[in-house]
């Protein structure tokens, strides 16, 4: 689980801010540990937030004084980023989703024809 969330973690993030509107980075990791089990360290998620700001998906708020948080909003170029993000997900987990089920079907037939060979 964790790699999954490691590899989609611009997605995951994207989607947070994207109900929740504004969220500081500690909220960030909190909804993370919420919704999948997993704490990640401020080294994994500051790079993906400075990634995603220079990208103008996000952008902060706040001051940046030591002891005040920044806030993370998502923009107009970060919902288009997000959709497309979601698409290629989709499409993924659609193709895995066949590959895996193509496997099993092929296991099957292996196994029905290993099983007549072994009764003739």
């Amino acid at each position: 689980m964790r790699r999954y969330i490691l590899a989609n973690l611009e997605m995951i993030i994207l989607k947070l801010l994207q109900l929740r509107q504004k969220l500081c980075g500690y909220e960030i990791l909190r909804e993370i540990y919420d919704h999948f089990g997993i704490w990640l360290s401020t080294g994994t998620l500051y790079p993906v937030l400075n990634k995603l700001e220079l990208k103008g998906s996000i952008k902060a708020t706040g001051k940046t004084t030591k002891g005040e948080a920044k806030f993370y909003q998502i923009t107009s170029n970060g919902m288009v980023h997000l959709s497309s993000l979601i698409s290629e997900n989709n499409l993924y987990l659609k193709l895995l989703k066949k590959i895996l089920s193509e496997k099993s079907m092929m296991m099957g037939e292996f196994s029905k024809r290993v099983g007549k060979q072994a009764g003739s």
